[in-house]
């Protein structure tokens, strides 16, 4: 259960970081401000959350009980955690066990996307998530007297204003969560000290992870290397890699974004919540031929491609093909977790044409 409100979070937080900030480079329309949340339903308590930088420093502490009851059994877990995101470092403090951690953030590419795109863009992709996953808009309504726009998804709504959620209803499974507002401070002042890494505890440093763009919605993380080689940038226009993949009609997956960022142009499509379709662009330049050398060469229809399947340290099995494309020295490459055949893969690069 905690890992679906987790999930629906991140995709709430996703939202308001794309399309309801107002700002091509902000989290909130807001410089800074407080709110206090109550929890009611499964879990109650509060959560106090504190922000300056227009949400580049956010400092957020919750406390609460949570009770769960499955045939019979009952599991009462208590919750009195702060976390706090400074830009490019972020910390943790568990309270009840005594742990604290640290780690790095995504600040520097979550700019870089967000610098990327206009306004008009970033709407765009934030209604792509809304339609990959089945949510829609509801309009608007008043928390606190603050008017709000109302997003319906995967069970949940949440109220937003000027990009900051006042009120999250969830409901997945039987089981009902709530938070809502009951102060709400725009523009009042916050202390330094509270986006400062908290005092009295030996923190446990994970800054050599690195978390995924896409980590929040997929649970995976992966290792900042120092041998990682910087890819060129790929010499297929984007306009044309966008075009292609806005026409994918493929088994019910629906498109929830598509970027160019690093060099390497990317198109991620959902099935519900466990099945993903990746493509992705990249120059041959410095990529790691590690999939292709593994891979089955296969000429088709006068070009060249390459089938394979890989499982990774979870034991979760992927299927990819990758295309040769030399004409613009780049790779493209579809992969499908888990496991689409050959055959499926190769009717999705039938309907691509790149």
């Amino acid at each position: 259960m905690n890992a679906i409100k987790s999930l629906i979070s991140s995709l709430f937080i996703f939202l308001l970081v794309t399309g309801y900030s107002q700002s091509n480079s902000h989290r909130f329309a807001i410089k800074s401000g407080y709110i206090k949340y109550e929890l009611t339903g499964s879990t109650v308590g509060t959560k106090e959350f504190w922000w300056d930088e227009y949400g580049d420093k956010t400092c957020e502490l919750e406390q609460s009980t949570s009770t769960t009851k499955v045939m019979g059994m009952t599991d009462v877990q208590q919750k009195h955690e702060l976390s706090i995101i400074n830009r490019e470092t972020a910390y943790s403090v568990d309270y009840l066990k005594n742990k604290a951690y640290k780690t790095a953030t995504n600040y520097e590419s979550g700019k870089a996307i967000a610098n990327s795109m206009t306004e008009e863009q970033q709407k765009k992709m934030a209604d792509d998530l809304i339609e990959g996953f089945g949510g829609e808009r509801l309009g608007n309504e008043k928390v606190l007297n603050y008017s709000c726009e109302v997003i319906s998804l995967m069970g949940s709504k949440t109220w937003i204003y000027m990009g900051l959620g006042l009120k999250t209803e969830i409901s997945v499974m039987g089981i009902n969560n709530s938070e809502i507002a009951i102060v709400f401070q725009p523009n009042a002042s916050v202390p330094p000290s509270k986006f400062e890494q908290p005092s009295g505890y030996t923190f446990e440093d994970y800054s050599n992870v690195e978390m995924n763009p896409w980590a929040a919605l997929s649970g995976a993380y992966e290792e900042a290397s120092e041998d990682d080689v910087p890819q060129s940038a790929t010499k297929y226009p984007y306009d044309d890699f966008t075009n292609k993949v806005n026409r994918l009609n493929y088994n019910g997956y629906k498109k929830f974004m598509v970027n160019s960022m690093e060099g390497m142009h990317t198109a991620i499509f959902m099935q519900g919540m466990s099945n993903s379709l990746t493509i992705v662009a990249t120059s041959k330049k410095g990529a790691d031929n590690k999939e292709i050398n593994d891979a089955e060469a296969i000429v088709r229809n006068g070009k060249t491609y390459y089938y394979g399947e890989e499982e990774d340290e979870d034991g979760e099995n992927s299927s990819y093909i990758v295309l040769d494309v030399p004409k613009y020295d780049t790779f493209i490459v579809i992969a499908a977790a888990p496991t689409l055949s050959q055959t499926e893969l190769f009717k999705i690069a039938d309907q691509l044409n790149f």
